[in-house]
């Protein structure tokens, strides 16, 4: 008999014991890992540009916004959208340097490399490296689009660096 209640007792210590662990649970989840904007009651929800949170907003959304705060004339609506497609393009160009730059510095880095190594590793180093600049260009690229007449087999367009 009093086997039975220890029993009973310690099968209703045990599913406290789970009730409890799955509202302290709840309570973390929702109160401590997630960010502030996303509670309940949140007054300003956090404003994402286009793609999430690491892009800036488009040049509209961005005039838009700024109209609405600061009530802008048609003259400065049209002179700050014009200083956003210069900046824009300085942007462009700036990272298109940078990019030719980090280039030359990847290719100087393999060539040292290849220094390093006897004839045959470097040989299979460099079929490695085509193979792998083949494999981050296919997940990268966008598949070519194709019209219904280039469907067959024979008709493979090959995909080129932007």
């Amino acid at each position: 008999m009093k086997n039975l209640s220890v029993r009973r007792w310690l099968a209703g210590l045990l599913f406290l014991n789970l009730l409890l662990g799955m509202a302290i649970g709840i309570l973390v989840d929702q109160y401590w890992l997630s960010p502030a904007e996303a509670r309940p009651g949140a007054e300003h929800p956090r404003r994402y540009g286009p793609g999430g949170p690491w892009k800036q907003p488009s040049k509209e959304q961005f005039l838009k916004r700024l109209d609405n705060e600061l009530h802008l004339r048609d003259d400065q609506e049209e002179v700050l959208s014009r200083l956003f497609d210069e900046q824009r393009d300085r942007e462009r160009q700036f990272f298109q340097g940078q990019k030719g730059q980090f280039r030359e510095l990847r290719n100087d880095f393999m060539r040292e490399m290849e220094k390093v190594l006897d004839e045959e590793q470097r040989s299979r180093f460099q079929a490695l490296m085509k193979e792998m600049e083949q494999k981050f260009r296919k997940r990268t690229m966008p598949a070519p689009s194709r019209s219904s007449s280039e469907t067959s087999s024979d008709s493979v367009q090959e995909r080129r660096p932007l």
